[in-house]
């Protein structure tokens, strides 16, 4: 599996992350507020323990040494869509609503109509008049009206869900309400996203995850000098203050990281992955006489050979064998 695109984001947001930590100081920031000054927070955002509180979002500059924040505006307020040019909103639709025109009316904020706002609608309606079903849960929308990366059955999973809806790479036994929150699937969407917009024609690098969605806290370009550095298992930002190693000197006591129930020392390689270069090193470039690896590096629970169905990957080896 080849890693070379990604791992090369990883260095330059690396390099670039170092680079900012040398120019965003708190004296930078200190000097920056002092002669240029931080804009006033709006109304909304001032308000503390208010139902209508504001949006914050990173300030309009590199270092982010101000707070910005957009005041929220409730169902049926007049609100403002925005074109090139115009000067920056100081407030904005609250979570779920949307600036919507209307036969050329003044534009105003409106409940979102996703697919996640509609079934959840749905829902609420067949809760009301009593033809819920027993298993049947709310949907959960995050504040653009799309599906929230986390889906949680009570006693049994929860899984990684893509903005659209469909269950994607990521599951956990659901046996407590902190398993939601390490429900982050930041890894998962991160492949989803590349999966939906690269040409799938071609292997397409990812980073490496977790069985839970999560990013993998150590990343490698893949080969014999590979270089392995630490992210962060929720954003898969680089750790800037954790040197690299060598993947030939991967191990608990090189890489802070490293986490002997996960990884193996001296090598980034699964044994799906290994299985894969393998053939392809040695000419084998039909899709159906290749290992389908996971994104985290595991053999894919069904796999493809020769025009048959394996359902195991003692099957897949086995026909391979033969």
């Amino acid at each position: 599996m080849k890693y070379e695109v990604f791992f090369l984001i990883l260095v330059l947001a690396h390099e670039a992350s170092a680079a900012l930590e040398i120019r965003c100081t708190t004296a930078y920031c200190t000097e920056y507020i002092t002669e240029t000054g931080c804009s006033d927070l709006t109304t909304g955002c001032q308000v503390l323990n208010s139902t209508n509180y504001g949006t914050f979002m990173l300030y309009p500059d590199v270092c982010n040494c101000c707070d910005y924040c957009l005041t929220n505006l409730y169902e049926g307020d007049e609100c403002v869509s925005g074109a090139p040019g115009q000067l920056p909103p100081s407030e904005i639709c609250g979570p779920e609503l949307a600036c919507t025109t209307k036969d050329d009316d003044q534009a105003t904020c409106q409940t979102m109509t996703t697919d996640c706002a509609l079934e959840r609608v749905a829902y609420d309606e067949k809760r009301d008049n009593g033809t819920l079903g027993s298993s049947e849960l709310r949907p959960e929308c995050d504040n653009d009206g799309l599906y929230s990366a986390a889906h949680c059955i009570p006693g049994s999973i929860c899984y990684c869900k893509a903005p659209t809806g469909e269950r994607i790479f990521g599951e956990i036994p659901y046996l407590n309400p902190w398993n939601q929150r390490e429900m982050s699937c930041g890894c998962s969407l991160n492949a989803w996203r590349a999966q939906n917009t690269l040409d799938p024609t071609y292997h397409i690098p990812v980073a490496r995850c977790l069985s839970n969605g999560r990013f993998d806290p150590v990343q490698c370009m893949n080969g014999t000098n590979a270089t392995c550095l630490c992210i962060d298992s929720v954003t898969g930002a680089p750790i800037t203050d954790i040197s690299t190693v060598n993947v030939t000197n991967l191990a608990e006591d090189t890489l802070s990281c490293f986490d002997s129930t996960i990884h193996t020392n001296g090598t980034y390689n699964t044994t799906c992955e290994e299985a894969y270069d393998t053939l392809v090193a040695n000419g084998v470039t039909d899709i159906e006489l290749l290992p389908s690896c996971q994104i985290d590096g595991k053999y894919e629970r069904i796999q493809y050979s020769d025009s048959k169905l394996c359902q195991n990957t003692m099957d897949f080896k086995q026909s391979f064998s033969d």
